[in-house]
């Protein structure tokens, strides 16, 4: 099972769309439960994270907010989404695909989808993501900024992608 961590910086309406396809996750029994890290006083991320049922944890900014989060994570392996972007259609079947061989060890993104040949080559040549990418991680790997880090050799990228909202 999985633990999302959202990191909100974005309209309220591109993290209501965020959320909607984590839905398919909580159903298929991937998905245990939803952390949304929201700055001080940001009223319509802690409104939408509310309506959504997720946990909110505040911080001023995403490395404190996100070790706040992994703390209080209900499982050992997290999936982290910047807000305002959707995992694609296929993500939940190739995940689950994924765990029938065992949770992974190593990091798991999606295909950067706004990214082109440039993110695509960073991936498999350097283990670099983007905010663009959801991550799969074990907690004990997540430290500081995950999107930050080269995961180099430990990165596998998923046949599946997804996309971040325009505006």
């Amino acid at each position: 099972m999985l633990t999302a961590i959202i990191l909100c910086e974005t309209t309220a309406f591109a993290l209501a769309r965020t959320f909607a396809p984590l839905v398919p996750g909580v159903i298929e029994g991937i998905l245990s439960d939803v952390i949304v890290v929201v700055r001080p006083n940001d009223q319509e991320g802690v409104t939408i994270a509310r309506a959504a049922g997720a946990e909110i944890v505040e911080a001023t900014d995403w490395p404190a907010g996100f070790g706040k989060a992994r703390s209080a994570a209900r499982t050992k392996t997290l999936l982290v989404i910047d807000g305002g972007v959707i995992i694609g259609e296929s993500f939940w079947a190739v995940v689950a695909d994924h765990f029938r061989a065992g949770i992974p060890n190593g990091v798991l993104a999606t295909q950067p989808g706004n990214g082109g040949f440039g993110k695509t080559l960073a991936n498999r040549v350097f283990g670099k993501v983007s905010r663009d990418q959801a991550l799969i991680l074990p907690g004990s790997l997540a430290d500081g900024d995950p999107w930050k880090q080269r995961w180099g050799k430990q990165l596998t990228v998923l046949p599946t992608g997804s996309v971040r909202l325009k505006g």
